[in-house]
C-alpha cells in the first residue's frame, strides 16, 4: 500500500507472520549460549518466532541486507562474524562452528565458495564471478548449483559491506583487489571471470588487465558508460552519500530529534534499491560500499580488450527499442559500444526473460550455465 505521495504506507501493512514456514529440516533448539544468541538476532532480523540451529537463513527470508543486520548485530554482541559468513554458512550451526575459536583477521577475504573442492574434478572450470551493484555475491548461488559437477564457483563480494572495510570507488582498483583474490584462491591459470549488470564493468577490466592469464570473460547485460547512464550512476552515488550522512547524524541525536531524524531517514532511503523493509538508525548499512559502486561505474572509462568475451543480452532487452536503465538508445547501440571495446569479435547470445531473470529465474539460468560450459569449451579449444 502507498501513501498518496507515493511512499510505502507503513501504517496500512499487516503485521507480517512470525511463524516459523515449513521447511525440510525438522526444528532443533540451540545447543549452548552462541548459539542461543544467533538464534535470538535471526528471530529478530527476520521476524520469526523460533528458528532451529540447522535453518537456512535465506528459505527464512533472508537476503543480503538482513545478511548485513545479522552480521552488525552479532559483532554487536561480541561474537566475530563477518557478512561473508553468514552468506556462506547459511544455519546458525554452521555460524556458531566457523566463529568459535576463530581470532579476527585484519583482511577478510572477499570470496564466497559455493561449491566444495570436491563437487569438480581439480581439472575442470573454475569460474568467479563479481558482485553486481548491490554489493553481494549471494546471486550467483543458484547458478553455482547449475555447474555444479563441472564447475568450481566463487563469488566476489564488494569490499566494504563489513564495517571496518575501505570501499573502493573505482572500477581499476576493484579489478586489481578482486585479482589478487582470484589468485589467492586459484595461484595458477587459466581464469574463467563472469559479471553480471555492475560486475560485468569488473570483469571487463579485469580481462583487459590480465589477457594472458584471463581465459574467458562472461558478460550478462552489464551497463553502458554513456554519458547519461554515467550521469545516473555519479547521482546515486550521491544519494547513498547523503543517506550516510542523515544516518551518522540520527545515530549521534535523541530523544524526540533521533525519531525525527530516522523518520527523515527512512523516507529519504525508500529512493534506494533495498528490496523488503526500510531501514532504521540501529542498523548499520554499507552506504559507502554502494556508493563507491556507483561513483565507480560513473567515473569508469572502459578500455580496449583482448580477452575471449561474450556478451549475453536479456529477451526484454533485446525487444526495447528505446533506453532503458542500463543503455543509452536501442539494443543495436547497445552491442555496437560492446563490440568496440574487443579487438577479436565478442561473442553475443541470447537467454530468454528480462535482466533480474538471468540470475533468478530457473530456465533463464540453466541457460546461462549452458553458455558458459559451450563458450568455455571453445576457448579452451582457442588456447
Amino acid at each position: 500500500p502507498l501513501t498518496p505521495n507515493g511512499k510505502i504506507d507503513r501504517d496500512a501493512l499487516p503485521e507480517p507472520p512470525g511463524d516459523r514456514p515449513d521447511l525440510a529440516d525438522a526444528y532443533t533448539a540451540p545447543r549452548d549460549e552462541i548459539e542461543t544468541a544467533i538464534a535470538g538476532i535471526w528471530s529478530d532480523v527476520l521476524g520469526i518466532d523460533r528458528v532451529g540451529i540447522h535453518d537456512n537463513f535465506f528459505d527464512l527470508g533472508g537476503h543480503s541486507l538482513r545478511a548485513v543486520a545479522v552480521a552488525t548485530r552479532l559483532q554487536d554482541a561480541g561474537i566475530d562474524v563477518s557478512v561473508r559468513q553468514v552468506m556462506q554458512h547459511r544455519s546458525i550451526a554452521e555460524i556458531a562452528e566457523a566463529v568459535t575459536g576463530q581470532p579476527r583477521s585484519s583482511l577478510r577475504a572477499l570470496t564466497l565458495e559455493f561449491t566444495s573442492e570436491g563437487s569438480a574434478r581439480t581439472d575442470d572450470l573454475v569460474l568467479f564471478c563479481v558482485h553486481p551493484s548491490g554489493g553481494s555475491a549471494h546471486w550467483y548461488e543458484a547458478l553455482a548449483q547449475k555447474l555444479t559437477g563441472s564447475c568450481r564457483t566463487y563469488g566476489i563480494q564488494a569490499a566494504g559491506m563489513d564495517p571496518g572495510e575501505v570501499p573502493y570507488r573505482s572500477v581499476p582498483e576493484m579489478a586489481s583487489r578482486y585479482w589478487e583474490e582470484i589468485k589467492r584462491v586459484q595461484p595458477r591459470g587459466p581464469y574463467r571471470v563472469l559479471g553480471w549488470s555492475f560486475g560485468g564493468l569488473v570483469a571487463h577490466e579485469i580481462g583487459q588487465q590480465h589477457p594472458d592469464e584471463v581465459d574467458a570473460v562472461y558478460l550478462l547485460e552489464p551497463p553502458t558508460v554513456q554519458p547519461g547512464i554515467r550521469r545516473r550512476m555519479l547521482d546515486y552515488a550521491d544519494v547513498y552519500r547523503k543517506a550516510g550522512e542523515i544516518w551518522l547524524e540520527g545515530r549521534a541525536a535523541d530523544g524526540a530529534r533521533r525519531v525525527e531524524i530516522e523518520t527523515k531517514f527512512r523516507d529519504f532511503v525508500d529512493s534506494l534499491e533495498f528490496t523488503t523493509e526500510s531501514p532504521g538508525l540501529d542498523d548499520w548499512l554499507p552506504f559507502g560500499a554502494l556508493g563507491g559502486i556507483m561513483e565507480a561505474a560513473g567515473n569508469y572509462m572502459p578500455g580496449v580488450s583482448r580477452a575471449n568475451a561474450t556478451l549475453m543480452i536479456s529477451e526484454d532487452s533485446r525487444s526495447m527499442s528505446a533506453e532503458s536503465k542500463y543503455r543509452e538508445g536501442g539494443l543495436a547501440k547497445y552491442l555496437e559500444f560492446w563490440k568496440s571495446l574487443y579487438r577479436d569479435d565478442i561473442r553475443v547470445v541470447d537467454v530468454s526473460g528480462d535482466h533480474i531473470d538471468m540470475m533468478t529465474k530457473d530456465s533463464s539460468i540453466a541457460e546461462v550455465s549452458q553458455q558458459i560450459r559451450t563458450a568455455s569449451s571453445g576457448f579452451r579449444g582457442r588456447s
